[in-house]
């Protein structure tokens, strides 16, 4: 069977395929996975634990990124 047809259990890729499937367009999905990428690695956190009211408080996520 088609690999594709079976969604992925990478929380990136599931946002991906949500975008796509909100008909989001290439370069604002390029644009939201680049800053999202930036923002785990600063926060140097596993995507699948990163929470949203750690995103907005968490001060290691601030000072990590802040150059």
């Amino acid at each position: 069977m088609n690999e594709s047809y079976y969604p992925s259990q990478d929380p990136i890729e599931k946002l991906k395929q949500e975008m796509k499937l909100r008909k989001f367009s290439p370069k604002t999905i390029k644009s939201y996975l680049y800053y999202i990428m930036d923002l785990l690695e600063c926060s140097s956190k596993n995507p699948k634990i990163v929470r949203e009211c750690q995103v907005g408080n968490d001060t290691d996520l601030h000072q990590g990124c802040q150059q």
